[in-house]
C-alpha cells in the first residue's frame, strides 16, 4: 500500500513537472 500510494504521488509530481514546462514553453517567445 505504501509502495502504491508513493508510486501515486511520484506520477502526480511528473505530472505538475510536464505542466509547469509546457506554461514555460507556452510563455517563451517562440
Amino acid at each position: 500500500a505504501a509502495a502504491a500510494s508513493l508510486n501515486e504521488q511520484a506520477l502526480h509530481l511528473k505530472e505538475l513537472v510536464n505542466v509547469f514546462r509546457v506554461r514555460e514553453e507556452d510563455t517563451q517567445p517562440a
